[in-house]
């Protein structure tokens, strides 16, 4: 039986109500080579995507998505491409509901191009979202031997939550061999678990289809990752949730022997040369400066060549100062999206109580950027 995926990660966003979400970049990459490198996939079609011509091949890009885009290539992938074979569907975005005068809620996927019209505190109005009603009318209509959607819809102001998923995706509790694994929850934001390259939901699953998380079957299941992920986000507010009928569907598969996979995405810059010897099984002082070589997995080391006569490599102190501004940086940048969020949440939502939240937690965190800001100053980033 063939597989195929698609994995969509949007990052722009035309309304200035769904700010910029650039971790979606490494999260929909970072599952699509891993889906590429283990999951037996006959085609990982990427949107958007560009040709990266140093790599040879097909990455996510940053250009905007419109809703007819993502539409059309719903409709191709579900009813053309994956028919009579097993498919599978991850996305990474923003997720918005809208409540119309009688109360009725209305969840959806949020495009490059989305128009939201908010009245008081909540979303009346939408134009070129994907509806998730209408989601769950074209995977009925399709003709699949197995279907695993992963979403990841947790960035930013508007959340999808438990309920009305749940109500509105009922295909994935009627139908044959079926998995939902999606990020949804209430409308709070957890600052609990934190990644620095990936968002709280995606960093999970990288995690859970590792091979550390393998069996004696050297495979990855649907159920074990649901479960991976579930005792991962224990103790947050994020609450995953999983919707499945018929049998586990394997998600990827290592070969006996197989290493962890890297499957962040990396550049192509050589690592960085340090300064070591080696003599009588031991490491020393000595300037000189080493090539790794890198064969098969990226994270297999096949041989080290150490040229002694180059110049002297940077210092501990230098490394150590190098890494703390990175990180630094990374945890600067996370704080400022915790803040542009509860800034929405604020605004948006009419509960006191989730009022209130938001403007301690905007406190705390102009306190935390502050004092990362000044640190970034004394080490001289």
């Amino acid at each position: 039986m063939a597989r195929y995926a698609l994995v969509i990660g949007i990052a722009e966003y035309l309304s200035p109500s769904l700010p910029r979400l650039p971790k979606t970049i490494n999260d929909a990459e970072a599952i699509a080579q891993l889906l590429e490198q283990y999951g037996d996939f006959q085609s990982v079609q990427r949107l958007p995507q560009r040709w990266n011509k140093d790599k040879n091949g097909y990455e996510i890009g940053t250009q905007k998505v419109t809703g007819a885009e993502i539409g059309q290539q719903l409709r191709t992938f579900l009813l053309e491409q994956a028919a009579h074979n097993e498919a599978l569907i991850y996305f990474s975005g923003h997720g918005f509901i809208t409540s119309d005068h009688l109360g009725q809620q209305k969840g959806y996927l949020a495009t490059s191009d989305s128009q939201i019209e908010v009245a008081g505190n909540q979303i009346v109005e939408q134009k070129y979202g994907i509806p998730l009603d209408s989601l769950n009318k074209l995977i009925r209509d399709s003709q699949l031997s197995s279907l695993v959607v992963l979403l990841d819809c947790c960035h930013g102001g508007y959340f999808l939550e438990r309920q009305l998923v749940e109500q509105t995706l009922t295909a994935f509790s009627s139908q044959k061999d079926y998995c939902l694994i999606t990020a949804c929850r209430g409308f709070e934001r957890a600052g609990v678990i934190k990644s620095e390259e990936y968002s709280i939901f995606t960093g999970a699953v990288v995690k859970g289809l590792a091979a550390e998380n393998t069996g004696s079957s050297r495979r990855i299941s649907s159920d074990r990752l649901f479960d991976f992920i579930s005792n991962e986000l224990k103790g947050s507010v994020q609450e995953p949730i999983r919707m499945g009928w018929g049998r586990s569907i394997t998600l990827v598969s290592y070969p006996i022997g197989s290493q962890a996979p890297d499957s962040t995405p990396k550049s192509d810059q050589p690592a960085i040369n340090n300064s070591f010897s080696i003599s009588d099984n031991s490491v020393t002082n000595f300037a000189g400066t080493g090539a790794i070589n890198y064969k098969e997995a990226p994270n297999q080391i096949r041989s080290i060549t150490i040229n002694s006569s180059s110049l002297p490599s940077p210092s501990l102190n230098q490394l150590s100062n190098q890494q703390r501004c990175q990180s630094l940086r990374n945890s600067l940048s996370e704080s400022l999206e915790l803040l542009e969020e509860f800034e929405q949440q604020e605004r948006l939502t009419s509960d006191p109580k989730l009022r209130r939240n938001a403007k301690v937690e905007q406190e705390r965190l102009r306190q935390q950027i502050a004092s990362y800001e000044q640190e970034i100053n004394n080490l001289g980033c």
